[in-house]
């Protein structure tokens, strides 16, 4: 967790310096959080799916919009919860001066984080659905 800790804090670091999440800034934190989680479950899914100790699921398109809105709230929720983000960000915040990998530039952060979960899920899926023809 504390990487995804750290991952908000840079998400939300970049959403102040670029003045779009001025209002709620918790949302610029959630963005990238949120996004590889998504890609985290995904890999996890199609893993599962191959061990057969799943089976597909095909989602209406209500249900699909209902189960993003819920999975927004619930990332909401839980850094909102008696102020976590707070707590996250005055952390890492003492962190960045004795700690020298803290001080990476925000945007790299999040853009090396999302190309490792992209990259990791299309190994996975790559690998279980090509295995046949090796």
């Amino acid at each position: 967790m504390r990487f995804y800790d750290f991952l908000f804090y840079a998400g939300y670091k970049q959403g102040i310096k670029s003045r779009n999440y001025n209002d709620i800034p918790i949302l610029g934190g959630m963005v990238p959080v949120s996004f590889c989680f998504c890609l985290n479950f995904a890999t996890l899914y199609v893993i599962l799916l191959d061990l057969s100790l799943l089976k597909a699921v095909d989602l209406d398109k209500i249900f699909g919009i209902i189960l993003g809105i819920l999975w927004a709230a619930s990332l909401y929720f839980y850094y909102a919860y008696k102020g976590r983000y707070k707590r996250i960000i005055e952390k890492i915040e003492r962190k960045k001066d004795y700690i020298r990998y803290y001080n990476i530039p925000y945007i790299l952060v999040i853009f090396i984080y999302m190309a490792i979960a992209i990259s990791i899920l299309a190994i996975v899926g790559y690998v279980f659905i090509y295995k046949d023809i090796f």
